[in-house]
């Protein structure tokens, strides 16, 4: 990774953290639903000397890997990341760590892999390669900080529009998505955006307004051009 790459990938991981940047990092549903799932996955990652754990947003996709974004496990160890099966929030039940971290070299994305395989009733629908299309309308999903910056207990959903194409912290493809009744806050990164019933992204940006405007833009990382690596990494 080189010198530019670094500092965005440090950027990325400082807004994971809440440290205010240029460029906000997606966090969690402000507005927008209370929806189920059985296969989105809370995520706590603790840090080598500190105490607070920061949250993000995962998707299964077996029974061992969970994808997410890579700001949300970089600075852990590989059993630093608790994951919790679990659509509440308030009551999450059992935790299950991982043992494993891999980071994308080239996005901002992860696989973990799951010390103890957890078998749920379906998992995440990877496409076969989804292409881009301006208009588009689908869902993103996340836990954590809802509307004016209240707490919420359930896993929630935002209707949103693809409106453009982005980057990420990387400068791969994102879609620029435009929040119908809701948009992402803070602990919703790595969460899926789906179009119909496919997870064609994760959220990787967002804003800082979204506490108080839920028409807010947000940015998923377009999961077709690396299916490969995901494949490759998951064993497949």
């Amino acid at each position: 990774m080189n010198i530019f790459r670094k500092a965005c990938a440090a950027l990325a991981a400082a807004c994971a953290l809440g440290i205010p940047a240029m460029t906000p990092q997606a966090h969690a549903i402000s507005g927008g639903e209370e929806a189920s799932s059985p296969y989105i996955v809370q995520l706590r990652i603790n840090h080598p000397g500190q105490e607070k754990q920061n949250k993000c947003t995962g998707s299964l996709l077996n029974d061992s890997w969970v994808v997410t974004a890579a700001h949300c496990a970089e600075n852990t160890n590989q059993d630093g990341i608790e994951v919790y099966v679990s659509n509440n929030k308030a009551n999450p039940g059992e935790k299950v760590l991982t043992d494993r971290i891999e980071l994308s070299p080239s996005a901002d994305l992860a696989l973990l892999h799951l010390s103890t395989p957890k078998q749920v009733s379906e998992y995440a629908h990877l496409t076969a390669g989804h292409q881009f299309k301006e208009g588009e309308e689908g869902y993103i999903y996340g836990f954590g900080r809802g509307f004016e910056g209240k707490d919420v207990t359930w896993l929630r959903r935002a209707h949103v529009r693809v409106i453009g194409e982005g980057t990420d912290s990387y400068w791969q493809d994102t879609y620029r998505l435009k929040g119908l009744d809701g948009t992402s806050n803070h602990g919703d990164s790595g969460g899926p955006f789906l179009i119909g019933d496919e997870l064609v992204g994760i959220n990787v940006t967002g804003s800082h307004t979204a506490d108080y405007y839920i028409h807010e833009n947000s940015g998923s990382l377009q999961l077709t051009p690396h299916l490969q690596w995901i494949h490759q990494t998951m064993g497949m």
